[in-house]
C-alpha cells in the first residue's frame, strides 16, 4: 500500500508499531529508515533505493556537507545539533528529527503523505485563503526555515 502511494506522492512516512522508534520513509525512487536511540538519530538509506538517492536528498544535495552524506550512507547516529548544523542548508533541515517528532505525537496517525511541489491536496477546500498546498506542518525548508524579525526596544 505504502509503496503504491509513494509512487504517486513526494514522500510517505510510516511508523512501525514494534515499540521502537523506527520510521520508514518512501519516495518514488528511494526508501530509508529513521531510528532514534538515546537522543541520537540514524537515517539509513535502504538497499532497494536507486543508487545515489534518498528520500530527503541528502546524498546528492550540494548544500549538505560530506560528513552528513557519509553518515546517511553508513547509518551513523547523530545528535539533534549535528543534524541541524549539517542539514540547515539542505532541502530538509533536520528532516529525520522532524519526521520522528511528528509521528511520535499522540495525535499523529501511523501514515503521513506529502505532495509534490505545486500539488495541493486541499485546493478545493481553501477557496477563501488561496492555494497553500496543504497549509502547514511540512518538513521541507520552504515551511521550516522562516525569517526572524524583532521589533521594539532592545
Amino acid at each position: 500500500f505504502v509503496m503504491g502511494l509513494s509512487a504517486q506522492t513526494h514522500n510517505a512516512f510510516t511508523k512501525t508499531n514494534d515499540g521502537d522508534n523506527v520510521i520508514e520513509i518512501h519516495s518514488c525512487h528511494s526508501s530509508a529508515l529513521i531510528h532514534k536511540h538515546q537522543n541520537r538519530w540514524a537515517y539509513i538509506v535502504l538497499p532497494s533505493s536507486e543508487k545515489g538517492t534518498d528520500p530527503f536528498g541528502y546524498i546528492t544535495d550540494p548544500n549538505v556537507p560530506y560528513d552528513i552524506q557519509q553518515a546517511v550512507q553508513t547509518g551513523k547516529y547523530l545528535t539533534k545539533r549535528e543534524w541541524m548544523e549539517g542539514t540547515k542548508d539542505g532541502d530538509y533541515p533536520i528532516g529525520p528529527i522532524l519526521a520522528e517528532d511528528i509521528l511520535s505525537m499522540p495525535q499523529s496517525g501511523d501514515l503521513i503523505l506529502t505532495s509534490k511541489f505545486h500539488f495541493d491536496f486541499a485546493k478545493d477546500y481553501e477557496w477563501f485563503v488561496g492555494n497553500y498546498r496543504g497549509g502547514h506542518g511540512g518538513i521541507h525548508r520552504n515551511q521550516t526555515v522562516v525569517p526572524f524579525i524583532m521589533s521594539g526596544w532592545g
